[in-house]
C-alpha cells in the first residue's frame, strides 16, 4: 500500500523512471512533466536503477515491534459491533472498553485496507486505455473527466441523521471518504492523464467545492431527494450543468 500523501502511484512511478533512465529524459523535464519536485524523480529513477520496477512501492514505515497494538478480538469485536449496529467510534469504545481514537482508528483500517490497490487498478486501466486509443487515432484529442466536490471540507455540515445530506455516516468517516478515497481518486486520474501528451483533465472538483451534498446550493443530492426521491448521491441539474459547461470550454480550447 502507497503512503496516503505520495504524489504517485506505484504505476505513475514506474512511467517517470521509465522515461529518465529508459529514455533518457532530464530529470527536471521529468519532474514538470509527473507535477513532482526534483528530489522526488531522483529518488525514484534512482531505486529504478536499483531495483527495478520492485523498488517502486514505499517501504514499511510500520514498527517491528507494537507493544501496543489493539489485540486481534478486541479489532474483531469493534468491526462486527460497527457492522451490525452501524454504531460510531463513541458507542463502539464503550461497548469494547478502548478509547474512541482506537474504534475510529480500527474502523478506518478496515475501511481503507484495499483502497491503495483499487487506486493503483485505475490508473493501470486509465493509463491501457489512453494509450490505445492514442494507438488506434494518434491524432485525436482525448478528455478525461474527473469528479465533482462530495463532501464539504467542513464535515460538521452534513447534519447526522439527514437523509438529503449522508444520513447516519458520521463526520471522521465523512472526512476519511472525502481525503482518502475522493480527493485521491481524482489525482490519479489526473496523473494518468498527464502522461498523455494528447490527453487533458477536467477538473470538476474545484468548481464545485462550495456545491457539495451538504452546501445550501447543492449540486450533487444526497441520499434522498425532497418530498421522497431516491437519488444515491447523484448530480442534480445543477450538477450536470456545470460538467457540461466545463467539458463544452475544453472541447472548443481542443479544436481553436
Amino acid at each position: 500500500m502507497s503512503h496516503r500523501n505520495a504524489p504517485l502511484t506505484p504505476t505513475g512511478r514506474l512511467r517517470l523512471a521509465r522515461c529518465v533512465v529508459d529514455d533518457g529524459w532530464p530529470l527536471r523535464r521529468a519532474a514538470e512533466r509527473f507535477q513532482v519536485s526534483h528530489t522526488t524523480a531522483a529518488r525514484w529513477a534512482g531505486r529504478y536503477r536499483q531495483l527495478g520496477a520492485a523498488g517502486m512501492r514505499d517501504r514499511s514505515s510500520r514498527p517491528h515491534h507494537s507493544p501496543h497494538q489493539t489485540p486481534a478480538t478486541v479489532e474483531q469485536q469493534v468491526l462486527r459491533l460497527r457492522r451490525e449496529h452501524r454504531i460510531g467510534p463513541v458507542r463502539l469504545a464503550a461497548r469494547c472498553g478502548i478509547a474512541a481514537s482506537t474504534a475510529h482508528r480500527t474502523c478506518k483500517d478496515a475501511l481503507g485496507a484495499g483502497i491503495q490497490a483499487r487506486l493503483d487498478k485505475v490508473s493501470q486501466e486509465y493509463d491501457r486505455m489512453l494509450t490505445e486509443l492514442h494507438e488506434r487515432a494518434p491524432k485525436a484529442k482525448i478528455l478525461t473527466v474527473g469528479y465533482p466536490t462530495i463532501v464539504p471540507q467542513d464535515a460538521s455540515k452534513c447534519g447526522y441523521g439527514d437523509l438529503t445530506k449522508f444520513g447516519t455516516i458520521t463526520q471522521g468517516d465523512l472526512n476519511w471518504l472525502r481525503q482518502d478515497v475522493l480527493e485521491p481518486l481524482n489525482k490519479t486520474i489526473e496523473n494518468s492523464t498527464g502522461t498523455q501528451d494528447t490527453a487533458s483533465f477536467i477538473n470538476l472538483y474545484t468548481p464545485s467545492q462550495d456545491h457539495s451534498v451538504c452546501d445550501d446550493t447543492k449540486w450533487v443530492e444526497g441520499f434522498v431527494t425532497l418530498p421522497d426521491q431516491l437519488s444515491f448521491v447523484h448530480p442534480n441539474a445543477l450538477g450536470h450543468r456545470n460538467a457540461a459547461d466545463h467539458i463544452e470550454e475544453a472541447m472548443l480550447n481542443t479544436i481553436s
